[in-house]
């Protein structure tokens, strides 16, 4: 299964961000924003620059990103 992941380079300041991450991708309210702050990004949803791609295993750098998915993978159902 294919996921979708996001480098923002710039934030709605645009100030240029130093090191930027790769975070894994989630629809909020309709519109794409990384998993690790909910931070929008896209046509109409944020004037930050970014960069996405779709990978097939892997790709995710963001530590947030990480830590949430390792919590998450934690959860044990019955």
């Amino acid at each position: 299964m294919s996921h979708k992941i996001v480098k923002i380079l710039s934030g709605d300041d645009y100030e240029t961000r130093e090191n930027p991450v790769w975070c894994l991708v989630q629809s909020s309210c309709g519109d794409s924003a990384t998993f690790c702050d909910t931070e929008y990004f896209g046509f109409g949803a944020s004037s930050c620059k970014y960069e996405v791609k779709i990978v097939e295993v892997g790709g995710i750098t963001c530590e947030k990103c990480l830590e949430k998915i390792k919590a998450i993978k934690e959860i044990k159902l019955v």
